[in-house]
């Protein structure tokens, strides 16, 4: 079974080019190169970190008598300065060899066989309860009235690093809409344990949306959850949020092992947290130019016995204003947090924070943009304060590319412990668009 889901990822390496070179149409393709270089001011002495990533992307049509859509992502990094596992400074590039940098995130081909049913044979991302990278293939089918579709999926999981196993991983997406107005999910999802999420979408009208959720890992219920959207006045909204783990099982892997690169997964966590409710509210207003909002957070653990450094009970407050005219936008926030521990060696505290900042396009494609931030916290049984500035700006390149430049300069108590009094990071990347 794997030999044949290898090799279809190996022709559909081959006929992408071939496709390319004979009959094109629809072509996409994009190439952005990065050079990243990072330093770290230490007791020792300054340490610094100098790596180079590149990313290639293309996808296009090829003519035939099947209409077949061609999709292709490479990524190489490299570490250019040679660092050790001993520098405070090592990576991901640092920790794992270049033999492991050169990446096919995705070799796919997709094709419609009829008006119902839909293939993507390859290398390819799937969504599902959880989210994953997999050589294999994936069947769409939806309903000739439009009310449903799904999707099945099977395959070997990939990933770039040596454990898990790259075992096999199946799953099965169907969505069903009743009405215009209401659709239901179910994603479901095994690879080494099985992930269950089932979710109802409710729209009234112009007026509010809502959704809930149910999650189920292994042999237990995770997570429910709720949110509302509420549109009931002019330029306004409110949302509403409800979060309730059901048990302190794990809920994700202890690492995520996909092969998705820097993008963020939700259900990610380090650990097992305990049961906890969380609740929040959002408001949010257009003033003309000027727009505001405002978040209140709760997060109560159900049995105060669970409490550690990590999870906790906590208010949460947030309140923002900015304005936005053509291509000037300025922005600012400020929070507070506000937590309730009850274990001997932390009391209550209260932490402050705030934000600054602003951005300006110009003519021609040019844009340039700061910001400043600040913020107090607790962590391991100390209040400590944090604080960074940003700097960055895009700069056309002869019709042919940007250049996009970011520095950042960052200082955290929670560093000195470690002997690092600040870190500083300056970015270029050159984006190619054909």
């Amino acid at each position: 079974m794997r030999k044949i889901l290898f090799a279809g990822v190996a022709v559909s390496l081959i006929l992408a080019p071939a496709a390319a070179l004979c009959a094109v149409e629809g072509l996409d393709l994009s190439l952005s190169t990065e050079l990243r270089y990072r330093t770290m001011d230490t007791d020792g002495g300054d340490e610094n970190d100098l790596d180079w990533m590149t990313r290639l992307s293309a996808d296009y049509k090829w003519r035939g008598e099947l209409d077949v859509d061609f999709s292709t992502l490479l990524w190489y990094g490299a570490d250019l300065d040679g660092g050790s596992g001993d520098e405070p400074t090592v990576d991901m590039l640092d920790t794992y060899s270049s033999s492991d940098t050169l990446r096919v995130y995705r070799a796919s081909a997709n094709m419609q066989l009829s008006e119902i049913v839909g293939a993507t044979v390859g290398r390819q991302d799937v969504w599902s309860a959880e989210r994953a990278t997999l050589d294999g293939v994936s069947l769409t089918f939806k309903s000739p009235c439009g009310y449903m579709e799904g999707e099945i999926f099977g395959g070997s999981r990939v990933s770039f690093y040596s454990d898990p196993d790259e075992d096999d991983i199946y799953g099965i997406n169907f969505e069903l809409r009743p009405s215009a107005s209401t659709r239901f999910t179910f994603e479901d999802i095994y690879y080494l344990e099985n992930t269950f999420e089932a979710a109802v979408v409710q729209k009234f009208g112009s007026l509010a949306t809502g959704r809930i959720a149910y999650r189920h890992f292994d042999e237990s219920p995770v997570e429910l959850s709720a949110e509302a959207v509420v549109n009931g006045w002019e330029n306004g909204q409110a949302i509403f949020t409800y979060k309730r783990k059901l048990s302190d099982a794990d809920d994700s892997y202890g690492f995520d092992y996909t092969a998705f690169g820097d993008e963020d997964v939700d259900a990610l966590n380090f650990g097992t947290f305990a049961p906890y409710a969380d609740y929040s509210v959002e408001l949010r207003q257009i003033f003309g130019e000027f727009f505001a909002y405002g978040k209140l957070r709760r997060h109560n653990l159900i049995d105060e016995d669970d409490e550690d450094e990590y999870n906790t009970d906590f208010n949460e407050a947030t309140a923002g204003i900015g304005y936005k005219k053509g291509t000037l936008r300025v922005d600012a926030e400020v929070n507070r947090w506000v937590e309730s521990r009850f274990r001997n060696d932390l009391d209550e505290e209260n932490s402050w924070g705030w934000a600054l900042l602003g951005e300006k396009k110009f003519e021609g494609g040019y844009k340039a943009g700061a910001s400043v931030a600040q913020q107090t916290y607790d962590a391991l049984g100390k209040k400590r304060d944090t604080s960074g500035v940003s700097l960055w700006g895009t700069v056309p390149v002869m019709d042919l590319a940007t250049l996009d430049l970011r520095y950042q300069y960052e200082t955290d108590e929670l560093y000195e412990d470690d002997g690092i009094d600040s870190v500083s990071e300056f970015t270029t990347r050159l984006n190619f668009n054909f």
